[in-house]
């Protein structure tokens, strides 16, 4: 590559790529370089960056300046034990489980132990017994109806019913939260707080 041609992609000899552009210029395969930190006396950035040939003798370099993606993601690991702390120090429970008849829970906050006498790992997963067997039995079918009527609508679901507690007791909760996909979009989960 000349002189006159290296110049024509500003940058090219700070980023270090000048050899990645003679080889993708000589064989027009395309090149994906995935993010690296790149300093310069001006700032401290992230670049994921590509080279491609579009036509004989043009070479095209586009980068994506993620830093600030970065640092959201950095902040929100940060955050995750107050955010933890947070949800513990809440009276009620903070859930998320299963849309399946057993409420299966994946994560429940430890204000199930004062409400329920349960605490979270004899619920989570259903291993000692599911959350659909402490709704009261003539109030399942109402709690199922309402949160499938609410995913239906695409919206928020708020109820009242009762519970048994591990002592026999009847006691009355609000549930407020929304049917949610999951990551992969494919299961569908239950998000709220009791």
């Amino acid at each position: 590559m000349s002189q006159r041609s290296s110049r024509a992609i500003p940058g090219a000899a700070d980023f270090g790529i000048i050899d990645l552009i003679r080889e993708v210029n000589i064989t027009g395969v395309p090149r994906h370089i995935s993010p690296n930190r790149h300093s310069d006396s001006r700032t401290d950035i992230l670049r994921d960056m590509a080279v491609y040939r579009p036509n004989e003798g043009v070479i095209a370099v586009v980068y994506d300046d993620v830093s600030d993606s970065v640092k959201v993601c950095t902040k929100l690991e940060e955050s995750k034990p107050e955010l933890g702390r947070l949800v513990s120090n809440l009276p009620g429970i903070a859930f998320r489980c299963k849309n399946d008849r057993e409420w299966t829970m994946e994560v429940v906050s430890r204000g199930i132990m004062e409400l329920t006498g349960y605490r979270p790992e004899e619920i989570i997963g259903n291993k000692e017994l599911p959350y659909s067997d402490l709704i009261y039995t003539e109030d399942r079918e109402m709690v199922w109806e309402q949160i499938q009527e609410s995913f239906t609508a695409g919206d928020h679901y708020e109820m009242e019913y009762r519970i048994v507690t591990r002592s026999g007791q009847l006691k009355y909760v609000l549930e407020r939260g929304k049917v949610v996909a999951g990551e992969s979009g494919g299961e569908v989960f239950v998000e709220g707080f009791i």
